[in-house]
């Protein structure tokens, strides 16, 4: 069975869009984390999968992270999926995953994604970095450069695994999943990585990807300082994530702030521009064709 563990806070349409793309089988289990509603998420469809669960998480201010954490631990599934409430799943694709899970049976496979503007379901940009990926190791890649993908969906991974680790998400509200991600890769799980896409990611809404406060940037840095440190203990300094993109939020906001944390990155030798694995990286982006 796979759980698809799905965080949720409002969003009553968007999930039922959600809901409806999910496939419905005997082996595919919903949980539905409700992280402290005003809306009225029971009345979202459940029947119509043979396995499903409603938890609703009754302390605020909890978020996605804590909402993925309750997710695991009352989970059924041999492998657990995670999903966003305003994204959709890829039907055909995920079922095909499905038979590539029971007959190979890795700790995590790694597949695709696409991403769509919600104002006018044009094509986003969202996917872009994490098909990078998948499609280097593809091509011969080290799978260590998965620890670069750093969004928890498109990925099915075994939930013994999760559990021998004890692997769980930070309780932030902001980037909660960058160091799960990190050491999921880190910790030398069998790997396989595949062509198939299985989820459509949202973009231009209403989400957090989209809070550029000062608050949320800081918190987003705490997390990325983190996130290098794992890099680093490992020996994979040289995938480490420059904090440039993020630090260009401070420019306009507080230039203490940017001096501050720029200072902080540099006395941790940690990446403040760029690193070169990066820049190739980005570049090879930029002139590829494929997404």
């Amino acid at each position: 069975m796979i759980s698809v563990v799905i965080p949720c806070h409002n969003r009553f349409e968007l999930l039922s869009q959600l809901m409806s793309s999910t496939p419905k089988r005997d082996d595919i289990e919903v949980i539905l984390i409700d992280d402290y509603s005003a809306e009225d998420l029971t009345q979202i469809e459940l029947s119509f999968f043979p396995n499903h669960k409603y938890i609703r998480n009754e302390t605020p201010n909890r978020y996605a992270g804590s909402a993925r954490n309750i997710g695991i631990e009352n989970s059924s599934g041999e492998y657990l999926f995670f999903a966003d409430s305003d994204d959709l799943i890829i039907s055909e694709g995920f079922v095909k995953c499905l038979e590539m899970l029971e007959k190979e049976k890795p700790d995590v496979l790694f597949a695709k994604a696409i991403s769509f503007q919600d104002r006018d379901n044009s094509l986003g940009t969202r996917h872009i970095r994490s098909n990078w990926l998948v499609n280097e190791v593809l091509n011969g890649a080290n799978q260590s450069i998965l620890v670069r993908f750093t969004t928890p969906w498109a990925k099915f991974i075994r939930k013994d695994f999760i559990e021998q680790h004890n692997l769980r998400f930070e309780n932030q509200r902001v980037s909660n999943d960058i160091v799960f991600a990190a050491l999921l890769v880190v910790k030398q799980p069998v790997i396989q990585v595949c062509d198939e896409v299985v989820y459509s990611v949202r973009q231009g809404n209403a989400a957090l990807t989209n809070d550029y406060s000062l608050e949320s940037t800081e918190t987003r840095l705490q997390a990325l300082l983190r996130y290098n440190k794992v890099l680093a203990d490992n020996g994979l300094r040289y995938l480490m994530a420059p904090a440039l993109p993020l630090l260009k939020r401070l420019i306009r906001k507080d230039r203490i702030k940017l001096i501050h944390w720029s200072a902080v990155f540099l006395t941790r030798r940690q990446p403040v521009l760029f690193t070169w694995w990066t820049l190739k990286n980005y570049l090879g982006r930029c002139l590829s064709k494929s997404v």
